[in-house]
């Protein structure tokens, strides 16, 4: 009797690490993807050019209103320091400079450069117009 208990005990196991095999057993994922579920893509699927953080552009996206007057100057002082550090650490990293300011009523952008020393100056214009903000814009919008 407890031969043929340990004998069922060992199929037992045995299906089980079978069938741990089984789940373990991946099959062949669509091009691009990988993963258990296949839904992982892949960075450099192959074919593809290699991807490089080379050539890419930053943004500023900046709120223009009395609320922001510290701030902007704020990044004003150090707009310079950062995009000299940045252009120095990698000098093919960024290649395109933008700002975009944006009130209540508009999106404008000022500056879109491949210059770093344009953008920095293109800043300092909009920052300094920005200091002249005293009062807080009050629109009145009829409902007809």
């Amino acid at each position: 009797m407890l031969l043929r208990f340990l004998v069922l005990l060992f199929l037992g196991v045995a299906s089980i690490q079978a069938i741990s095999v089984k789940r373990v057993a991946k099959t062949k994922c669509p091009a691009g993807f990988t993963g258990e579920l296949c839904d992982v893509p892949i960075c450099n699927p192959p074919g593809h050019a290699n991807f490089s953080s080379d050539g890419q552009s930053i943004a500023f996206f900046v709120h223009d209103s009395v609320t922001t007057i510290q701030m902007i100057q704020t990044m004003k002082s150090q707009m310079k320091t950062i995009i000299d550090q940045a252009v120095k650490q990698s000098p093919k990293w960024l290649i395109q400079f933008d700002l975009i300011r944006f009130d209540d009523l508009s999106v404008y952008m000022p500056v879109s450069t491949r210059s770093p020393n344009e953008f920095i100056q293109a800043f300092d214009e909009f920052a300094a117009g920005n200091s002249h903000n005293r009062v807080a814009k009050v629109y009145i919008i009829k409902h007809v």
